[in-house]
């Protein structure tokens, strides 16, 4: 239909300029309208798109990919060493564990973790209280900046 409409072009522009009255003078100024509009169009659409801000690492995080906490998930004994434990992330570099307290306040941030498990430093471990509840969460740095967060698990002192 597209083709068909080319070819037929000059013929329909000719019937049209025998129907309108100065049609000549009307249509090439049409033409030039069109063209132009379409013009700034095009860049403001490319313009909208190139301007947009460039999202964080934080919100590039890998599509599908999920952190599971194995331990702990809801009641923590008070052994000397207590771990932490993840499901692993295929292709990530390093781990950060992060704990909070009550208040959601950082009670403790693990340096880089190369495997799926943290210890709890003995002297963080001898400061939690018995009875109290505490919250972990555990991040996944990939190579190329990307991240992947598990969801914020809470557990309590036993």
């Amino acid at each position: 239909m597209v083709l068909e409409t080319i070819l037929l072009e000059p013929q329909l522009v000719r019937e049209m300029r025998e129907r309108i009255p100065g049609g000549k003078r009307r249509l090439f100024p049409a033409a030039i309208y069109t063209a132009a509009s379409l013009l700034v169009l095009l860049l403001g659409a490319y313009y909208l798109f190139r301007s947009r801000p460039q999202t964080s690492n934080e919100e590039q995080a890998l599509r599908g990919v999920t952190i599971a906490v194995i331990e702990p998930t809801r009641v923590m004994s008070t052994p000397k060493e207590p771990a932490f434990r993840w499901n692993a992330v295929p292709g990530s570099e390093y781990y950060i564990v992060e704990i909070f307290n009550e208040s959601l306040d950082l009670f403790w941030r693990s340096p880089k973790i190369r495997d799926n498990t943290a210890l709890l430093p003995k002297s963080f471990a001898e400061s939690m209280k018995s009875g109290s509840r505490y919250a972990w969460l555990v991040t996944a740095h990939m190579p190329d900046g990307r991240t992947v967060k598990s969801a914020l698990m809470e557990f309590r002192i036993q």
